[in-house]
Formats: structure tokens, C-alpha cells, sequence
């Protein structure tokens, strides 16, 4: 078996696209992971569906330097507490399996317009609820207004 030597400095992008690479194509620990579980149990563990917990900042600037610092897009939500198409949004299409796993690359603001009539100002939101994408800078990338499914989230954040 021939062995090579690579020499990578600290540093360097060669280490940083080396480290990446060593983590992210380690195969999964068979027979852990899906010990004791169905078939579709199994699957949703292998596809990293099962227990993922989104967090929500609730304050727009620092959502938006925690965006800056981790290089990520944000998604902020509007919403008001009175709010039943709010209150549907968040239990069907934020709890989407799919959706979660799409927004686990994004910083997540939840804003309340009662509470932050600044910030939905500034945004001109007119209705809630309200979902924008915007960059880690605060400029607005896209978004929309009213109730959006999960399929029409996956579309909005896919671009």
C-alpha cells in the first residue's frame, strides 16, 4: 500500500478544506445510531430528521452580528401574539421535517410587530405574518406576506 505524505500548514486553505472534508464524509456509526428503531425511525436518524431544535433570536441586530460572525443568511419572522395564521405558520410549516433541516443553515429572528414597531417599520412590513430572507447585513433578499406552506418555504429559501 503506498502512503503519501501531505504537508499542510495551520492556517492554510489546503488544512481548512482537509479538516472539512475529513469530518463531513465520515460514514455513519452503523447499528448505533438506528439500534431498536422502525425502518422510518431509522431513516429520519440517518437523514439528520429526527430532534432538530431551531433557535429564534428575538432581537434583529443581534441575529444579524451573530449572522455576520457564523457567515449566514437570516430569515426573520413577523408576527404579532394575537395572530392565528402566526400561530399555523409556526406549528405546520416551521415544524416541517424538511423545512427544519433548511433552516438549520440560517440565523432565525422572530420579530413581534406589537412589541419592535421599529423594526417592522424599517421593513415595511403591512401584515403578519411576514417572512423575510435577508443577508447577514440586513438587506432584504426576498420573502413574503401572509401564510406560507412548507413547500412554498423550501422554494423561498432555495431561491
Amino acid at each position: 500500500m503506498n502512503y503519501y505524505k501531505i504537508s499542510l500548514k495551520p492556517g492554510s486553505a489546503a488544512a481548512f478544506v482537509f479538516l472539512i472534508g475529513f469530518f463531513y464524509f465520515q460514514p455513519p456509526a452503523f447499528g448505533r445510531a438506528t439500534e431498536g428503531k422502525t425502518a422510518a425511525e431509522s431513516k429520519d436518524v440517518a437523514e439528520g430528521r429526527k430532534n432538530i431544535e431551531l433557535v429564534w433570536q428575538k432581537n434583529l441586530q443581534q441575529g444579524l452580528t451573530l449572522a455576520a460572525v457564523e457567515y449566514k443568511p437570516v430569515l426573520v419572522l413577523f408576527t404579532s401574539a394575537d395572530c392565528s395564521w402566526c400561530r399555523r405558520l409556526k406549528a405546520e410549516t416551521l415544524e416541517d421535517p424538511d423545512v427544519k433541516i433548511l433552516l438549520q443553515h440560517y440565523i432565525l429572528i422572530e420579530v413581534d410587530v406589537e412589541k419592535d414597531e421599529g423594526t417592522a417599520r424599517l421593513y415595511q412590513v403591512r401584515g403578519v405574518p411576514t417572512l423575510l430572507t435577508l443577508s447577514s447585513d440586513g438587506r432584504v433578499q426576498g420573502g413574503a406576506s401572509g401564510f406560507v406552506s412548507a413547500t412554498d418555504l423550501k422554494r423561498i429559501i432555495r431561491g
